[in-house]
């Protein structure tokens, strides 16, 4: 997508280069702990539990599940990086409670280094993407982290700082 997606925040003369959304593996953990609280439910239920305590267990358990299938939807949908032809903004959806959104002018970046972590990471070809910018002494932040194909996106963005597109 490129130039026709406006965002809140955005400068005059600013267009949309590239929209890096998360990889769906961030969805995992969510997913693993609501599937687990359901598994825990059907058990009780196919156990023959009964009882005032029992069915308020069951019900925290739904209402648990609930939550984390909301917290895996809200984290896929709110993680999303959007590069301009002046900067880089990262959103980072963390859980429910916690969104951190970095900024980075394009001028001020001197590094793109790609990071892939794990088997997982290997075998679905996400990774992390960080910029050594002006004055910082590590890559930790800012981060685009859990991105499908991080070399990809790497290729692209250095493309966009050489003027190529």
């Amino acid at each position: 997508m490129s130039g026709s997606f406006n965002f809140n925040g955005q400068r005059r003369g600013e267009t949309v280069r590239i929209i890096v959304p998360a990889n769906p593996k961030i969805i995992i953990l969510p997913m693993v702990k609501m599937i687990a609280s359901l598994a825990i439910v059907t058990f009780l239920l196919f156990a023959g539990v009964s009882g005032q305590v029992a069915f308020m267990v069951i019900g925290g358990l739904i209402i648990l599940a609930l939550y984390w299938l909301f917290e895996a939807i809200l984290m896929y949908r709110g993680t999303v990086s959007i590069i301009t032809t002046e900067r880089i903004i990262i959103t980072d959806q963390r859980g429910i409670w916690q969104r951190k959104i970095s900024e980075v002018e394009v001028g001020n970046i001197q590094e793109m280094v790609t990071i892939k972590r794990g088997i997982i990471n290997h075998l679905l070809s996400c990774g992390d993407l960080c910029f050594k910018t002006v004055g910082s002494s590590d890559c930790d932040q800012p981060v685009i982290r859990d991105v499908s194909d991080p070399y990809d996106v790497q290729q692209k963005i250095s493309n966009l700082l050489k003027g190529e597109n």
